[in-house]
C-alpha cells in the first residue's frame, strides 16, 4: 500500500492520555470515533506502553482500521510495525534510516519521516520517504521543548520535494487557515482529536476545514505565482485598508439610508446619487436640512461616527484572502505598512479584531500625512516608517486616483478589484503592474 495526497488530509496521531476516558472506554473506541468522523490515516503513537502491550493495541486498531480501508501507521518502532502488519512506520531524525526500514517492511510500505528543514526533507525523500512530517508549526502540548517551525520553512519544504507533506504540531480550529499557500497535503493532529469530548463531531469539522483551507491554497498559489515577479527585489508592501484589505464599502454606501430609515424615512434614488460623494459632516447636515429628525447637525454626526464605530469595530469583514496575503508577506520577511485615507482608529479596530495587527509594521493615514491620496506622501510616510525607499515598495490599492498617484512616485502598483471601483477597472488593469480579483 502506497500513500497518495487525499489520505493524508486528516493524520490521527493518538494519545490514550488526552482521551476522555468516561466517554471512550478504550483507545480502539476513540480511534473509531475519529475515523467515522472523518480520519484518513491513523499513527499510533503511545510511547508509554509496554512492547507487548503496545503490539496487542496495534493489533486490534490494524482490525480497525482495515474495516474502514484506511491505513495504520506505527511511530518509530519498525519491528513492531512489521509483526502486526501496519501498513507503515513514521520515523524521527534519529530512528532507523528509511532504506534500513524499506529492507524490512518491503516496497509496499507507508514509510513517513519527520523534516524540520529543506536539506533534511530533500534527503528523506532522496532516501525513498513516502511523505514527510513537518513541525511543529505551532505551540503545541505534546511536545512542549521544540521550537515552532516557521510558515515560511514549511511552504519551502513542501516546494523542495515531490513527495506530499504534513504539517503536524498544535494545529487546531483556530489556526488552520494560517496553512493556506503552505502546500500542505494535510495535518497531523493529535489534542484536535483525541483531547476533545465528541471526537467524530470534532473530526468531522476538522475535516471541512481541512477540505477549506486546501480550496484555499489552490486559489492562493496562483496569486502567489502572478505577484512573486513583482515581489523579486522589494523590501515591503502597502496596502490600502477600505476596499483592498477590508470590504467596508457596503457599509458606507447605506449608512445614511439605514440612519435615516431609523425615522421611517424612505429615500429616492436622488437622494443617494447626492450623498454619495459627500462627508460625513456634510450628510449630516444635507439630512438636517432635508428631513424632520429631532436632533441637530452635529448630533446626527456623532451618531454616524458611532454607528461607523460600531461597524468597524464589531461586524466589517476582510475581504477574501486578505489574511492570507498579508500573513504570506509578513512571513516571507516583507515590512507590512498600511495607509489609510480614513481614521487610523477604525484600521486598528479592524486589524486587532482580525488578528492581523501583529503582521502590521507601521499604520499611516491621510491625515498624519497632512494630505490626501491624490499627494504621495502617505505613501512616503509609510515607506519612511519601513525605512525603505519607494521602488522598493509594492502597493495594493483599489482607488484609480491613488494608483495614478502611487505610480507617478515611482511604486509598483497591484489593483485589488472592488465594486465601487467597477467603472473604473478597465483603467486600472490599463495603468497598474499587475491585477487581483479576490474572491
Amino acid at each position: 500500500m502506497k500513500i497518495n495526497k487525499e489520505q493524508l488530509q486528516v493524520y490521527a496521531v493518538t494519545d490514550r492520555k488526552s482521551v476522555n476516558k468516561k466517554r471512550y472506554a478504550t483507545l480502539i473506541d476513540a480511534v473509531e470515533a475519529a475515523i467515522k468522523g472523518g480520519a484518513t490515516i491513523v499513527q499510533l503513537r503511545e510511547k508509554e506502553l509496554s512492547e507487548d502491550a503496545f503490539l496487542a493495541e496495534a493489533k486490534e486498531i490494524k482490525k480497525l482500521t482495515g474495516r474502514y480501508g484506511i491505513p495504520l501507521i506505527i511511530n518509530d518502532n519498525v519491528a513492531l510495525a512489521k509483526v502486526c502488519h501496519a501498513d507503515g512506520v513514521h520515523l524521527g531524525q534519529g530512528d532507523m534510516q528509511v532504506e534500513e526500514a524499506r529492507a524490512i517492511l518491503g516496497d509496499a510500505a507507508i514509510i513517513g519521516v519527520s523534516a524540520h528543514n529543506v536539506e533534511e526533507a530533500l534527503l528523506a525523500e532522496k532516501q525513498g520517504a513516502d511523505y514527510l512530517g513537518s513541525g511543529s508549526v505551532f505551540v503545541t502540548t505534546t511536545k512542549q521543548d521544540v521550537t515552532a517551525l516557521p510558515l515560511k520553512t514549511l511552504r519551502e519544504i513542501c516546494r523542495a520535494v515531490q513527495i506530499p507533506v504534513v504539517a503536524i504540531g498544535g494545529v487546531s480550529a483556530e489556526n488552520i487557515n494560517q496553512l493556506v499557500g503552505c502546500d500542505v497535503a494535510g495535518v497531523a493532529v493529535v489534542s484536535a482529536i483525541f483531547a476533545q469530548d465528541e471526537i467524530e463531531t470534532a473530526t468531522e469539522a476538522l475535516k471541512a476545514q481541512v477540505k477549506d483551507m486546501l480550496a484555499k491554497t489552490e486559489t492562493f498559489d496562483a496569486l502567489y505565482q502572478k505577484l512573486m515577479p513583482l515581489l523579486q527585489g522589494k523590501k515591503g508592501v502597502l496596502f490600502d485598508m477600505d476596499g483592498t484589505l477590508i470590504d467596508s464599502m457596503p457599509m458606507w454606501r447605506t449608512l445614511d439610508v439605514e440612519y435615516i430609515g431609523r425615522y421611517g424615512i424612505h429615500p429616492d434614488m436622488e437622494f443617494h446619487h447626492q450623498v454619495a460623494t459627500m462627508t460625513l459632516i456634510q450628510a449630516a447636515n444635507f439630512i438636517k436640512e432635508q428631513f424632520d429628525i429631532p436632533k441637530t447637525s452635529e448630533e446626527i454626526f456623532n451618531d454616524f461616527q458611532n454607528m461607523v464605530i460600531e461597524e468597524y469595530r464589531n461586524t466589517i469583514p476582510l475581504k477574501p484572502y486578505a489574511r492570507e496575503l498579508v500573513k504570506w508577506m509578513k512571513r516571507d520577511g516583507y515590512k507590512v505598512a498600511v495607509a489609510t485615507a480614513n481614521e487610523i482608529h477604525l484600521s486598528e479596530m479592524v486589524l486587532e479584531r482580525t488578528g492581523l495587527m501583529a503582521d502590521v509594521d507601521t499604520i499611516v493615514s491621510c491625515t498624519m500625512a497632512g494630505a490626501s491620496k491624490e499627494s504621495p506622501a502617505v505613501y512616503e510616510l509609510a515607506c519612511a516608517n519601513m525605512r525603505i525607499t519607494p521602488v522598493e515598495c509594492v502597493i495594493f490599492e483599489d482607488s484609480l486616483r491613488a494608483m495614478y498617484t502611487a505610480k507617478k512616485a515611482g511604486f509598483v502598483t497591484v489593483a485589488v478589484y472592488d465594486d465601487v471601483a467597477k467603472d473604473s477597472w478597465e483603467e486600472i488593469c490599463r495603468i497598474t503592474d499587475e491585477q487581483v480579483v479576490l474572491e
